[in-house]
């Protein structure tokens, strides 16, 4: 999920926001107001909605340092409407190294639980508004705790499940099954366990369970789309298990002089689609050397009003800009690489001639090879 606002960095890990986190955040503010009396009490209720943010971003801050520590690159980490999710771009090589990435964050999240409650009773002899927030955080640390350890993937307890029966059986492939089939049968609970609340609701409207239950369906879908998209991308790696980067490549690379235009290059190419790459070379020199690439993306993202006027070399990205895989490179590590250095495009090079071009969509069918190698 890319992020709408940056907010900086921290331990180097990029922190954004997404526009959905202002939706949660407002409607969190509007529920807690009536745990405080008084003028203040919407200030009370947003400041404690704020610390609850800062709490999930620490729980997402310890997945991203031990995955850092345990070798594993982590992009960023977003806050949104279900709270955060924190972007680490390749998957655990060992059991272990999966445990404790996943475990990491709900144990963040038990031990604010606990020193929130701990802070209760002291600070109720400072101030009871103060109790209050330490109260309501103790109890949405808990949750959050709690929930996340339930052993359905993606959740954290997810991964953790699977990590077990990833070192109890020695397959990977078995255990992420099981652990994705886990959560799928989790979002049916949750989305069965909302409708029975809301249809008590009707029954008996003075349990005041209508907002409880719509809230927990949307959780329940939310985690078997989440489910059924993991299951998506596992059985895309799979494939690529078994392709190396030549048989997924583009073969070839159209060149273009750096001067043309973007409406020439339409006329002479025809319209690219986003993910489509030209080699740019530098149109003077007697041997037409390269100097980098443009592609589909980058000459959509010029209106098309200015394509005549828009030259190849003003949106070319330098060579030394853009990822090299050798054609004998195993096709996963390939979109590992990709995700970790967020790279639309990959140049597949031998013995210092380009050969063609991995994009992001040449992924997506592994099994029908564009290209053999001899």
């Amino acid at each position: 999920m890319e992020s709408t606002f940056k907010l900086g960095r921290i331990f180097g890990i990029p922190i954004g926001v997404h526009y959905t986190w202002f939706l949660v955040f407002f409607m969190l503010t509007y529920l807690l107001t009536d745990q405080w009396r008084g003028p203040w009490s919407w200030g009370w209720a947003a400041g404690t909605s704020l610390l609850f943010f800062v709490s999930v971003l620490a729980h997402e801050l310890s997945h991203s340092v031990v995955a850092i520590a345990r070798g594993i690159p982590v992009r960023g980490i977003t806050l949104f409407i279900f709270g955060g999710v924190a972007q680490i771009t390749r998957e655990a090589k060992t059991p272990l190294t999966e445990f404790l990435v996943a475990f990491a964050g709900p144990l963040c999240s038990l031990a604010l639980a606990g020193v929130f409650f701990a802070l209760r009773d002291p600070l109720n002899d400072v101030s009871r508004d103060l109790a209050v927030m330490a109260h309501s955080l103790f109890w949405f640390n808990l949750v959050v705790g709690i929930f996340n350890l339930a052993p359905g993937f993606p959740m954290d307890g997810g991964r953790v499940f699977r990590a077990i029966i990833w070192a109890a059986t020695h397959s990977y492939q078995v255990a992420t099954k099981v652990a994705i089939r886990a959560g799928q049968g989790i979002a049916v609970l949750l989305i069965g366990l909302g409708i029975a609340l809301i249809v008590w609701d009707f029954v008996d409207p003075r349990v005041e369970a209508l907002w409880n239950g719509m809230w927990t369906i949307f959780i329940g879908f939310y985690l078997g789309s989440a489910a059924f998209a993991s299951y998506h991308q596992f059985q895309q790696r799979e494939a690529l298990r078994n392709h190396v980067a030549s048989e997924i490549m583009n073969a070839g690379c159209v060149t273009v002089p750096a001067g043309l235009s973007l409406m020439r290059l339409v006329e002479l190419h025809g319209t690219p689609s986003p993910s489509a790459i030209f080699l740019v070379t530098q149109a003077e020199h007697p041997v037409a050397r390269p100097v980098g690439i443009v592609t589909g993306a980058a000459m959509y993202a010029v209106p098309k009003d200015r394509w005549n006027t828009t030259t190849v070399e003003s949106i070319t990205s330098s060579l030394d800009a853009v990822p090299t895989a050798s054609p004998q490179s195993d096709a996963l590590s390939v979109l590992e690489m990709m995700e970790e250095k967020n790279a639309g495009q990959v140049l597949i090079v031998s013995n210092g001639s380009l050969l063609g071009y991995i994009a992001l969509q040449s992924f997506r069918q592994p099994d029908r090879p564009r290209h053999r190698p001899a």
